[in-house]
């Protein structure tokens, strides 16, 4: 049977071909003459981008889930005021809840 040169734990080796074919299959090892792994360059983001990024992180931590990924700058900005608002609203229901809530154990205290 033919050899065949591999990389194994980063040394060079001859084997049999069959041997060889199997440990390349399950990404034990690599051909020696293998070409090396492309790297590619990774562009600089815009200023929209790191706006869009900063606006999906203020979203998630107000609402608690991460956004949609087709949504642009204006709409995270939308959602964002929308949950604001709801908050404001919740503040607002929630302290005439606790005054009720008081008057009615005040009463109970009396009787």
């Amino acid at each position: 049977m033919p050899k065949v040169d591999i990389v194994l734990k980063g040394r060079v080796h001859s084997v049999p071909q069959r041997q060889a074919k199997a440990l390349v299959r399950h990404g034990i090892a690599s051909y020696a003459d293998a070409p090396k792994r492309q790297t590619y360059k990774t562009r600089a983001l815009t200023a929209e981008e790191t706006e869009t990024a900063s606006l999906r992180r203020e979203y998630e931590a107000i609402a608690g889930k991460k956004p949609f990924m087709g949504w642009g700058a204006d709409m995270l900005k939308e959602k964002i005021q929308e949950y604001a608002r709801r908050d404001m609203k919740a503040e607002d229901t929630a302290e005439p809840a606790e005054f009720e809530a008081e008057t009615e154990d005040a009463a109970r205290e009396q009787n």
